[in-house]
């Protein structure tokens, strides 16, 4: 009977708990109901604030855009001489310009009187200045250096029927009011307005704007609440740099546009909370099952890591060894193709290139376990040649073809563009598989390729390749099975047939990631027919010409010339593969490298301890020690000669990150195997010391005329009032152009320490050379930036300095594009 009033009771004490919690909850939210509306308010105003800030920071450009003006002015006051009246850009439109001598005598222009305007005399003690006076307008002023000493000064006045048109600033869609004040006078309306001078002049919003006034001292921008025949929220910010400010009014009711249900949202919210608890009570009873569930998918997770641990360790093992052959093949392949001067033999060699490298790339895929593991696939676009990419579709399945007596029928539309742009590695892979499958279920009558296409008015080429077999066709209700993995049809039939199954999965797959589609049309016992649609871009609308002379030019082109040569370099080869070791060394002849050889890490240690090699090659897995237990040993030796000597390690394993992880073991870099002889000759270059080249790359011609190119952001004319010589000028712009990334990475890691005083030093001192530079080359509005951030940096303003910074980089990063016409133009 104990138990059983026990158990009636539990559900009471739910019940009652969640009670006592609903009014506790209840209590708190009428309480933080009132705290939450003046949190929200003060969200509100510090949003007005920001929106206020980045208004001030629009009339700072506006403001800085006229001085820029008359700084132009000035400088040539300043460097040129002649008269005050034939100074270009006095007579600009908008606004009166002149010049004013010590005196305030007018050189040019209106005279202007230096009680009404203060700023005058601010520019006479060194200093750019803005002011304005209610009678007048506003005036900016710049002063003009001779030696040391001030001789003029330029100003440009505005009267107060320009102001509107000259320095509107848009506030919450004209809903607002904006005005510029110089914190003493309310100058001019920049905004249509509702609101009137009674309203700015009431109590109430001038005990606000008071408030907001005496913020200013401390931050750059400042809002307030205020409720004067309706809701709103009065802002002021100061214009940077100058003693001008700006003062505004949005209504509240903007700003609380879409988040005015908030309060309504906190009540639902403690209500929400409320059923959340009763479901958290039932929730507990069945907690005990659910940590049961967990540990066991712990368990689970662990075990298909290690599985996934020893599959990758398989893959790379796997990858090793297949490479390995394939490698030699190459090597040996590309050594016939060197030295063979038999026009057929060299024909069957490109042949056997093709199909080489076409077996490296689908290892590359295959044996990638992250790619396998995720179902990822990379689409790569490259320009290529359609008839070399369809001569090497040909050559792969035209010997398989022969072998079962079947006739291979290639009917390709040689008007089609000759250079496509696509991933024609991913291509190749689809139409093999298409074909090798044809070939696979067709034992008598013929295969056919057909390849055409249509060209589209925005430089698109619709590729159509189809598939053609007179086969033993596939049953309609067994078409599905052919795209899941692992699965064959009509095993009775195709028993004796060779394959995994995979192939048709990952054509579907390929086809997908390029936005394509495989169809498939079939009749069985007659013959299948697969096809798919693929746009490529137009590189080169030559139409291809006939597909079988293609095959003869290759040949006939092939022309092999060492990138560089080095006779007195020598290259230590460390590889347990006899024939590997001998590829490596007939890549190299042409170069002249003396070439040496070590068949273990054993013999590569003896080796360095009594000889200097400029470049060590290291296999990965050799039976003893391995490559990176090889590295270690050596490092680790005082007695020999291996210090500072490059060792690039060569490795069958492209597991995804397998190079990172080398790189991180100590390597200077990576080759992957099979050794692709101009990656191998490029890394050579890169590590042989300069004295041991005896041949190098094609230099520019410096003898021809220098032609700047036009460049989006840069100004030559005005680079050309710095430096007169265009050469010199272009050399700057292409130092600037090599470092630019360095720079960019430089102020990146040095706004991390802004906060702190010798970080802003640093970050200053950076800023400074840049906008240096950046002037010399005429790189305006790069110069601009980097001058206002200077400024910032100056006055140790932080939060200003990581706002404009961003500015600054993201002009930096497109100035670095635009700039890259300097590298690829072929004029210099």
């Amino acid at each position: 009977m104990k138990s059983k009033r026990e158990g009636r009771h539990i559900p009471q004490k739910i019940i009652l708990v969640t009670a006592v919690f609903c009014l506790v909850i209840s209590f708190i939210g009428i309480i933080m109901t009132g705290k939450l509306k003046k949190l929200f308010i003060q969200y509100i105003e510090d949003r007005v604030a920001e929106e206020a800030d980045i208004m001030a920071q629009t009339a700072e450009e506006k403001f800085e855009n006229e001085f820029q003006e008359l700084r132009q002015i000035a400088y040539i006051l300043q460097k040129e001489k002649i008269s005050v009246n034939n100074v270009p850009g006095l007579n600009l439109a908008g606004g009166k310009t002149g010049v004013l001598d010590i005196d305030g005598k007018a050189m040019s222009g209106d005279e202007i009187s230096m009680a009404e305007y203060p700023g005058i005399r601010e520019s006479f003690r060194g200093n750019e200045s803005v002011c304005y006076n209610d009678n007048g307008g506003i005036l900016f002023s710049v002063p003009v250096y001779s030696g040391e000493n001030i001789k003029y000064i330029v100003y440009k006045l505005y009267a107060k029927s320009e102001l509107r048109d000259k320095f509107a600033l848009d506030c919450c869609d004209g809903r607002g009011g904006v005005l510029i004040t110089d914190k003493e006078v309310t100058v001019v309306p920049v905004s249509n307005s509702k609101y009137s001078e009674d309203f700015w002049t009431s109590g109430e919003v001038s005990k606000v704007i008071s408030d907001i006034n005496s913020r200013l001292n401390i931050y750059t921008s400042a809002a307030g609440y205020c409720e004067y025949g309706e809701k709103v929220f009065l802002f002021m910010a100061e214009i940077g740099y100058t003693k001008m400010y700006i003062m505004g009014a949005i209504p509240a009711s903007y700003m609380y546009e879409g988040l005015s249900y908030i309060l309504t949202l906190v009540v639902w919210v403690f209500g929400l909370l409320m059923v959340m608890l009763v479901i958290a009570m039932i929730y507990l009873f069945g907690t005990d099952k659910k940590a049961r569930e967990r540990d066991e998918f712990r368990k689970a997770k662990i075990a298909a890591e290690e599985a996934s641990r020893y599959m990758s360790e398989f893959l790379a093992k796997v990858s090793h060894e297949v490479r390995t052959p394939i490698n030699a093949v190459l090597g040996m392949d590309e050594m016939i193709l060197r030295e063979s001067r038999n026009r057929d033999i060299k024909k069957y060699a490109v042949d056997i290139q093709t199909a080489a490298r076409s077996l490296h790339s689908i290892f590359n895929e295959i044996l990638d376990s992250s790619k396998i593991q995720s179902g990822r696939m990379e689409i790569v676009p490259v320009e290529y040649n359609l008839g070399i990419m369809l001569n090497e579709l040909v050559s792969m399945v035209s010997v398989r073809a022969a072998e079962k007596d079947l006739e291979l029928v290639v009917d390709v539309d040689d008007g089609m563009p000759s250079v496509l742009k696509g991933d024609d590695l991913r291509i190749k892979q689809v139409a093999v598989n298409l074909l090798t499958n044809a070939v696979k279920y067709t034992h008598n009558g013929r295969v056919t390729l057909k390849v055409d296409g249509v060209k589209k008015d925005d430089g698109i080429f619709v590729m159509h390749m189809e598939v053609n077999d007179t086969g033993i066709g596939i049953r309609e209700e067994e078409i599905p099975k052919i795209f899941m993995p692992y699965q064959r049809i009509d095993l009775e039939k195709n028993h004796s047939i060779e394959g995994t199954g995979l192939g048709m999965g990952i054509t579907v797959q390929l086809l997908r990631l390029m936005d394509s589609e495989l169809h498939v049309e079939s009749e069985y016992g007659v013959g299948s027919t697969f096809y798919f649609d693929l746009k490529q871009v137009i590189i080169d609308d030559t139409p291809m010409g006939k597909l079988e002379l293609i095959a003869d030019k290759r040949a006939d082109e092939y022309n092999y010339e060492a990138l560089f040569a080095a006779p007195d370099a020598k290259v230590l080869v460390v590889d347990d593969n006899e024939i590997n070791r001998k590829v490596i060394k007939n890549l190299l002849k042409e170069t002249g490298i003396q070439v040496f050889e070590a068949n273990s890490g054993t013999e590569c240690i003896e080796l360095v301890k009594t000889n200097r090699y400029d470049v060590i090659l290291l296999d990965h897995m050799m039976p003893g020690l391995d490559g990176v237990e090889t590295l270690r040993v050596l490092r680790n030796m005082d007695d020999n000669l291996f210090r500072g000597v490059p060792i690039i390690m060569m490795t069958a394993n492209s597991i995804s990150g397998a190079r990172d992880d080398y790189l991180n073991l100590g390597f200077d870099d990576y080759l992957s195997k099979p050794i692709d002889a101009k990656r191998l000759e490029k890394l050579l270059l890169k590590f042989l010391p300069d004295r041991l080249i005896t041949k190098n790359l094609p230099q520019i011609n410096s003898g021809k005329q220098t032609i700047l190119p036009d460049i989006d952001g840069i100004d030559w004319r005005y680079a050309r009032i710095f430096v007169d010589d265009d050469n010199m000028i272009r050399m700057t712009a292409l130092d600037l152009y090599d470092t630019l990334d360095e720079e960019i990475e430089g102020l990146n890691k040095r706004l991390e320490s802004v906060d702190t005083e010798d970080g802003m030093m640093d970050y200053r001192i950076q800023v400074h050379s840049l906008k240096g530079i950046s002037q010399t080359i005429g790189a305006v509005l790069a110069f601009s930036l980097a001058r206002v951030t200077e400024k910032a940096a100056i006055a140790g303003d932080a939060e200003r300095v990581r706002r404009l910074h961003s500015e600054l980089i993201a002009e930096l990063n497109r100035l670095h594009d635009a700039m890259s016409v300097l590298k690829n133009d072929s004029q210099y």
